[in-house]
């Protein structure tokens, strides 16, 4: 109700008024603050989502942005950052570093507090819900490992499968 008590403050016939007064611009910017306005009064103030510090020098400043922006810039070095390019690389952090099945494991299982059996893990792999990683060491043999975070992926959605079956 407010936001429509507000629009009617403006002149019934925007654009013949926009092109007789010069300050109609200002007109269109109140309208645009008074929607979200009346959005935030509807549906509460947009949370603003952090994507990790800023890493251009020693800055470290966080950065947040809302959930529509496409790009967010540091508050203390003025950088401006792509929002994709931030998420591809909270992706790439998440995913962790390629360990081999064991060790990956016991990883999940100290960090993530994940128990996976090494059936499990096979059968994921025999699957092909697993892709590994291939490293050559230095004896020239190849080494398949694997990155936590897409194990850890690959468990959840086994175990949300597991749940829409029993139910």
């Amino acid at each position: 109700m407010m936001l429509q008590a507000w629009l009617s403050q403006l002149p019934t016939r925007a654009h013949a008024a926009a092109m007789d007064n010069p300050d109609a611009g200002q007109w269109l910017y109140m309208a645009r603050i008074w929607i979200q306005q009346a959005r935030d009064l509807v549906w509460g103030q947009e949370e603003k989502r952090v994507y990790g510090p800023c890493e251009t020098g020693p800055c470290m400043e966080p950065l947040s942005a809302g959930p529509d922006a496409v790009s967010v810039k540091c508050r203390n070095c003025k950088t401006v950052h792509n929002i994709p390019d931030l998420i591809d690389r909270l992706k790439q952090k998440a995913k962790g570093e390629p360990m081999p099945p064991r060790e990956t494991r016991e990883f999940l299982q100290k960090e993530a507090r994940v128990f996976i059996v090494k059936k499990d893990f096979e059968n994921w792999v025999q699957l092909g819900k697993l892709d590994p990683v291939i490293r050559v060491d230095g004896t020239g043999k190849e080494r398949k490992m694997y990155y936590p975070g897409d194990v850890l992926k690959v468990f959840q959605e086994m175990r949300d499968r597991r749940r829409v079956k029993a139910s």
